[in-house]
């Protein structure tokens, strides 16, 4: 029996919206750099980056294999995951569609991850978590609009 109330509807109890997808698992899983960075076609530059199983846990970034678009020389992308505020990862190349990558030795199932830009002139304006499904890329979470007001500057995304 269900009915309709103020124009809201009533089901049968129990009923609701219905429950959120599982977390996908993967042994790689990517930022891709949908949007532009705040500087207009600067590098992109991430000085940490971690991924977490859940909201609040612990990073999953160890004992895998960081990877990137491109890098400069000095600036590898296992910086982004060596929990080190000093160093950074750094694109060689502008625009869009740059990423940083990490393979784990065995599948996880990611549900959150930080972002630590090293400036704010080449933080990036939006961002998606990936993983590959064996096929493709898909993404998991996106971030849309990211205002970024500080260098070192921390930001926090989950599904």
């Amino acid at each position: 029996m269900s009915f309709l109330l103020d124009s809201f509807q009533f089901g049968e109890a129990g009923a609701g919206p219905p429950p959120p997808p599982p977390t996908p698992t993967s042994t790689q899983w990517r930022i891709l750099f949908t949007g532009d960075t705040v500087t207009p076609g600067a590098t992109t530059a991430c000085m940490e980056t971690d991924m977490r199983l859940d909201v609040g846990g612990a990073d999953q970034c160890s004992g895998g294999t960081p990877a990137a678009s491109s890098s400069h020389g000095t600036h590898p992308p296992s910086f982004a995951f060596d929990n080190d505020t000093n160093s950074h990862w750094r694109t060689i190349d502008t625009g869009l569609n740059n990423w940083l990558q990490y393979t784990f030795g065995s599948t996880k199932a990611i549900d959150q991850f930080w972002y630590r830009n090293w400036s704010v002139g080449q933080a990036p304006l939006s961002m998606e978590l990936q993983y590959w499904d064996g096929a493709a890329w898909v993404t998991w979470i996106s971030t849309g609009a990211i205002s970024w007001a500080s260098d070192g500057e921390t930001k926090f995304f989950s599904n």
